[in-house]
């Protein structure tokens, strides 16, 4: 064993038996093979540098957009109805005008439908307003009860209906023609909104079916508004 491993350290060792052409040849290879390997590790070195500094720019750039996209949010979820009651000032079918400013001090029921389901909103209506009018206290509970049609894109045949019923003992619908009310208007259903006494949104929903479950609820709103 100890006179192999003194074999090999004699092969080891035996630098100086090589012919010094050849040594040059090897010093050369090495040094070539060295200054490859630093001029790679600069080159490494240097690209990760540009990588973290591009990156650090990136992040600098998307946190200010990230920030922009949280903070709108966090508004849109700071309440469910943001918004207030319309400012308008509408004809129903008979011409007569209603001003959103007269509504002053009262609940508002808004409930409007699409020109396709005029009837609905009808029917919809007359059964919120018959069957509320026996929960309500007209002395304390101040509600108003608003109806209205969403005119807008609806043929010339929509208008010659409700010309021709102008002289039938129909409820007052109001025709929003410019869409005032009607930006969540959908078809098939209808659409109500209520305002609180400040005029500010505290429920919302559609509904293909109102029976007197559904006004029982509703009348539940306009009695926690008393307390």
């Amino acid at each position: 064993m100890k006179i192999g491993f003194y074999k090999n350290l004699k092969v080891l060792t035996d630098y100086e038996l090589i012919p010094e052409s050849m040594r040059e040849v090897l010093y050369s290879n090495f040094l070539n093979d060295f200054i490859a390997l630093f001029l790679c590790m600069v080159m490494e070195f240097f690209i990760i540098k540009r990588k973290l500094k591009f990156d650090t720019f990136i992040r600098f750039q998307i946190l200010p957009f990230k920030n922009i996209l949280f903070t709108i949010y966090l508004l849109s979820a700071v309440s469910v109805f943001p918004s207030d009651l319309p400012d308008f000032q509408l004809k129903d079918q008979k011409n007569k005008v209603l001003n959103s400013k007269n509504l002053k001090g009262k609940m508002v029921f808004l409930l409007g439908c699409s020109y396709v389901d005029i009837v609905l909103c009808r029917k919809h209506g007359r059964k919120i307003y018959w069957r509320m009018q026996n929960l309500i206290d007209e002395s304390e509970d101040f509600v108003e009860f608003i109806a209205f049609v969403d005119l807008r894109n609806a043929p010339s045949a929509v208008q010659v209906y409700i010309d021709e019923n102008k002289s039938k003992n129909y409820e007052s619908i109001l025709l929003d023609t410019k869409g005032i009310l009607s930006s969540g208007i959908r078809p098939g259903v209808s659409w109500l909104r209520i305002y609180s006494r400040n005029k500010k949104q505290i429920f919302e929903s559609y509904y293909k079916e109102v029976d007197d479950q559904t006004v029982d609820s509703l009348y539940e709103i306009v009695r926690k508004q008393k307390k």
